[in-house]
């Protein structure tokens, strides 16, 4: 009981010496403390997080190759904070933001209390603008579309670079990130950095080696990483209309890593909702496939194709609630 004293007594010096005059917050709390997890409104991101979504206050790697659907992923998940009455701020590193492509996906890219729109390449605008937004703007939800375009001062003035051992972005780069993963967590914003994959050149190896640019930084200091990958669907006619965008966390500090899901996004709607619920609640045993031609829902036949199905949970927005709060109770039970 003494020893236990003592320890209380240096918690209370620490906190009394550490506390936040302004807001009163204390560095150690020895109440129990949940993290909390926002839906990505994704059903195939949720199942693949093994948490229901993701966290609050961190830093998130979205790669894969080119045209896989990382940017696709990043906006979709904006929708949601921007539903829920939260800002996004979307840095477009790359100049190629597709204004038309953001509204389909239901962003309101004209409402800019809701979402700002930030071009530019600049290393040195990008991180300045991020830190302000967050500790002035309040936002909550912050994109970098790419980490490969973005671009120092120094190098857009043809000045000679030179570094010792690792070059110089990536230890820029990596002391920026170790800023931002506080200022992040303190004022729970996520940021979400786009990367790509190139082929590794100084990688000894007969088989091509790939890897994100930007150095090893920011795979340490993301809670979550996912990669991403896509195959391409065709209709009847063989015009290809959707793609089967396929998700991998392969970092998770939240939950079990390497979770993999995957969504049907079509080209002209965004993401097929139906077909989440369709594939989900097969996939977690709440709907099921008996046969070739048998789908039921609590032991009741209620299709005998496919299509059928599809069109019995589009036209039914009961069975879609109870799909999806049926799924969701499931995704839970994973990660537990």
């Amino acid at each position: 009981m003494a020893e236990n004293s003592k320890l209380l007594e240096a918690v209370k010096l620490i906190n009394n010496k550490f506390k936040n005059k302004e807001t009163g917050e204390i560095p150690i709390t020895l109440e129990r403390v949940d993290m909390p997890i926002m839906s990505s409104g994704i059903i195939g991101i949720d199942y693949a997080s093994k948490c229901g979504g993701i966290p609050e206050g961190k830093i998130f790697e979205i790669f894969g190759a080119e045209s896989s659907g990382k940017t696709t992923i990043a906006l979709l998940i904006a929708k949601k904070y921007i539903e829920q009455g939260k800002s996004v701020v979307f840095i477009d590193a790359e100049q190629a933001f597709n204004m038309t492509w953001a509204e389909k996906l239901g962003i309101p890219v004209n409402d800019h209390e809701k979402f700002i729109l930030m071009q530019s390449s600049i290393f040195e605008e990008i991180f300045n603008a991020i830190r302000t937004f967050i500790e002035v703007g309040g936002v909550k939800y912050i994109i970098v579309d790419s980490v490969a375009a973005i671009v120092e001062q120094n190098e857009m003035d043809s000045e000679e670079i030179v570094g010792k051992g690792m070059p110089l972005f990536a230890k820029n780069f990596k002391r920026e990130l170790r800023i931002l993963l506080s200022i992040a967590a303190k004022n729970k914003c996520n940021v979400v950095f786009l990367n790509h994959m190139v082929q590794d050149l100084s990688a000894k190896s007969y088989v091509p080696v790939q890897t994100s640019p930007g150095g090893k930084a920011l795979k340490f200091f993301s809670s979550m990483r996912m990669q991403i990958s896509k195959s391409v669907e065709k209709d009847e006619t063989g015009n290809k209309t959707a793609a089967r965008i396929k998700v991998e966390f392969v970092k998770n500090k939240i939950a079990a890593p390497y979770g993999k899901g995957s969504f049907l996004l079509d080209f002209e709607k965004g993401v097929d909702n139906i077909q989440e619920l369709l594939d989900y609640s097969l996939e977690l045993g709440i709907t099921q496939k008996k046969g070739p031609r048998d789908y039921q829902y609590k032991g009741e036949k209620v299709a005998d194709t496919a299509a059928k199905f599809y069109s019995w949970i589009k036209d039914n927005e009961n069975i879609q609630q109870e799909l999806k709060n049926s799924i969701y109770n499931k995704i839970k039970n994973i990660g537990e």
